[in-house]
């Protein structure tokens, strides 16, 4: 079984997706009184498959962050991974409650833990690879979350929501700007705090200690407060990643 392999790679649990996701849509038609996070994490899985492809990442260890109902985290649990869900509470669709039946569901395959990682928060342990998806642009303190995902994580799928155009017309896509959002401009969620160009994402990836592989915009073609447009990056740390409280030249 894959448990006993220790070379378990990203490429071969998205290859198991589609099998876990009939699986995994079972199991939450057996919970209908669970008020399931609204947007299909599985519905990522052909982005990542593309952007891993041909990447040996190895994916024994895998830090879920912003989890929601743990839907990749059971992915990649189930299929011999040693997995560890992060989500907040009060943020979280349900309350955690599709995460903790899930897991009961799953066989307590993945040690889940709820904390609020905008205030910074502390992993005990390395890992292979790192999920941080949809959340970068709820957080107010996004460089505090990349530089302690880097000083941990080896490799990190991660994206959030850009901007090309300013709400006045101004073109940003190649200035490393960002745009503070007021509550409630975007989608009437007072949980959204950046818009970032292309250009400045890249650049705190960057200076956060990562280095970008690979890139994907999904969604508008030109991101503005109004269009969604997703930009996804496939990153490694820099080998010096456990300087990089001391060390700025990255």
């Amino acid at each position: 079984s894959m448990k006993s392999d220790p070379t378990i790679t990203c490429s071969e649990v998205l290859l198991s997706a589609d099998v876990f996701g009939e699986r995994l849509r079972a199991v939450k038609a057996g919970m209908p009184d669970v008020h399931w996070y609204p947007y299909d994490s599985m519905s990522n899985v052909p982005l990542l498959r593309a952007l891993t492809e041909g990447v040996a990442i190895p994916s024994r260890s895998v830090l879920d962050v912003g989890a929601a109902d743990g839907d990749l985290s059971f992915l990649f649990a189930c299929a011999g991974a040693r997995v560890d869900a992060l989500d907040g509470a009060s943020t979280n669709f349900n309350g955690g409650e599709g995460l903790h039946r899930l897991n009961e569901a799953f066989g307590k395959q993945v040690s889940l833990s709820f904390t609020d990682i905008d205030f910074g928060f502390t992993l005990s342990r390395q890992y292979d690879l790192c999920l941080a998806m949809g959340l970068v642009y709820h957080l107010r303190n996004i460089p505090l979350l990349y530089i302690t995902l880097a000083q941990h994580c080896q490799f990190m799928v991660t994206n959030t929501r850009v901007m090309d155009i300013t709400p006045n017309g101004t073109w940003i896509q190649d200035e490393p700007l960002a745009y503070f959002i007021e509550r409630r401009e975007i989608n009437d969620d007072p949980t959204n705090f950046w818009l970032l160009s292309p250009v400045c994402y890249r650049r705190i990836l960057k200076r956060c200690g990562w280095k970008v592989l690979r890139e994907h915009c999904v969604g508008a073609e030109i991101g503005s407060r109004e269009a969604d447009k997703r930009m996804w990056a496939l990153c490694e740390r820099v080998p010096n990643h456990a300087d990089l409280r001391v060390h700025h030249d990255f």
